[in-house]
């Protein structure tokens, strides 16, 4: 069961109104009478008018900025927040709405694309320790040396997990495995691990064409045809292995997936593998996506972005990500 409601903007648009806030985070979003106004990180097509709204995918249409008047907290056991991972404002909005679903009383496990699988054991004991700081965390998740973006990007997001002794829990099988299932195939995994993802159960036509398609517009027209198969397995495997760490790390109340927009869509990212496993699960993926310049249908964005909710932000940069594809160094 797909969670179906406007009332997601309380979870995401107005976290910050909701009990104390952290001095780190000086981005905060309250309604006034003029509406939803946050002082966003990043500018460009800053004037769009779907800036700051709400595209709610069931009812087809804009959430009412009003509506998070009356607060209301959806009980989805499992939420899913997506980001472009390079954007500061889609992880200021994954930490206030993590802040929020603490604000009444749950208190879920918290699962991360960014954290390879090979690294729980440090984290588990460093943050034991008494004196466990957020920062003195980053050096334990390698953040660096893994390749993701600057650290202080993500920080809010761990400063609320810490800050309410939340399970921090990895789910990335690691450069090296991936490479090496892209290489080999399922074979290439743990057999227990493999059997437990349940890769034999097919995606749909549609969605495995589509999939093939992000795949090879993902990587500028480059991915060679016989390759397109293998990247497709390696991005099932890392959306089965999301879906069954939620599962097998659920708490009574919940759990939060922080990952890429393409891993929540709701069609055939990790909510599909979390149906398939329990198809009464209660699912809600919330994808935090970069308005276009001109492109003012939020139905545009919603047939390349499928998710439960599409937030809509300002775009960091106008870079070209196939520059290096067709300008090599």
């Amino acid at each position: 069961m797909r969670f179906s409601s406007p009332t997601i903007l309380t979870l995401v648009l107005l976290t910050a109104c909701a009990g104390a806030k952290p001095p780190e985070m000086q981005h905060e979003m309250c309604p006034t009478a003029a509406g939803y106004k946050p002082p966003w990180i990043s500018t460009l097509d800053l004037s769009s008018p779907l800036v700051g709204q709400a595209w709610d995918a069931h009812t087809h249409a804009l959430v009412a900025r009003d509506w998070v008047e009356t607060p209301a907290l959806p009980e989805t056991r499992f939420v899913l927040l997506g980001e472009k991972h390079d954007n500061p404002d889609h992880h200021l909005l994954q930490a206030l709405a993590l802040k929020r679903i603490l604000g009444v009383k749950r208190h879920p496990a918290v699962l991360f694309e960014q954290i390879d699988l090979d690294l729980q054991p440090a984290i588990d004991a460093y943050l034991m320790q008494p004196n466990a700081t957020v920062d003195g965390l980053e050096p334990v998740l390698e953040w660096k040396k893994r390749g993701w973006p600057e650290w202080s990007l993500y920080r809010p997001i761990f400063e609320v997990v810490m800050t309410a002794h939340l399970k921090i829990l990895a789910t990335g099988l690691g450069h090296e495995l991936i490479r090496a299932v892209v290489k080999q195939g399922i074979g290439a995994l743990p057999a227990e691990l493999a059997a437990r993802l349940h890769l034999e159960r097919p995606l749909a036509p549609e969605l495995e064409a589509s999939l093939d398609a992000e795949l090879e517009a993902s990587h500028c027209g480059f991915l060679p045809a016989d390759k397109v198969a293998p990247m497709r397995l390696a991005q099932r495997v890392k959306d089965a292995l999301m879906a069954d760490l939620m599962l097998a790390h659920d708490t009574p109340d919940g759990a939060v997936l922080i990952a890429g927009n393409g891993h929540v869509r709701s069609d055939r990212g990790v909510p599909w593998y979390l149906h398939a496993t329990r198809p009464e699960a209660h699912v809600l993926s919330v994808s935090f996506v970069e308005v276009e310049h001109g492109v003012t249908e939020p139905a545009a964005y919603a047939a390349d972005q499928p998710a439960d909710v599409l937030v809509f932000t300002p775009r960091l940069d106008d870079d070209d990500p196939c520059a290096e594809f067709q300008h090599p160094k």
